[in-house]
């Protein structure tokens, strides 16, 4: 019995050295371990520059709207600051919080929720709560 099937197990640790021996396909399997890694620095890096830039548009409202409110051309009330936002900016995702006027300084609060500011929300679920920019201008007598 041990002599018939000796040509199959012959046969068999031929194909499985054979198989061993072969290294087509390495490279593809290679890049298949190192695709996830890479496609997540490259939406962590796409996700954290939109941030930046976002961010940078947050502060560019806050300045604009403390400018305006501290040159006296805006009212501070809610409604005027938010017409003043969608003007000026065309977005109505910014909430500026009231205005702090303390003796010859105001200063203006504009926040925005983290899943409005990414594409792929790498950072926003990391980032507890909303991000905000705040500015004090001088007023202008």
């Amino acid at each position: 019995m041990r002599g018939e099937l000796k040509p199959f197990v012959d046969a068999g640790s031929s194909m499985i050295a054979r198989f061993l021996r072969n290294e087509r396909g390495t490279a593809t399997m290679e890049i298949l371990l190192w695709l996830p890694l890479f496609l997540f620095l490259v939406f962590l890096t796409v996700d954290a520059s939109i941030l930046y830039w976002r961010h940078g548009e947050m502060w560019n409202v806050a300045r604009d709207v403390a400018r305006t409110l501290a040159s006296g051309a805006i009212a501070a009330d809610e409604a005027s600051l938010d017409d003043f936002v969608k003007q000026r900016f065309g977005v109505a995702e910014f909430t500026v919080l009231p205005p702090v006027f303390s003796g010859d300084q105001v200063s203006v609060t504009v926040q925005r929720n983290p899943d409005l500011l990414t594409t792929f929300s790498v950072f926003s679920n990391l980032i507890a709560g909303d991000i905000s920019a705040t500015v004090t201008f001088r007023v202008q007598s």
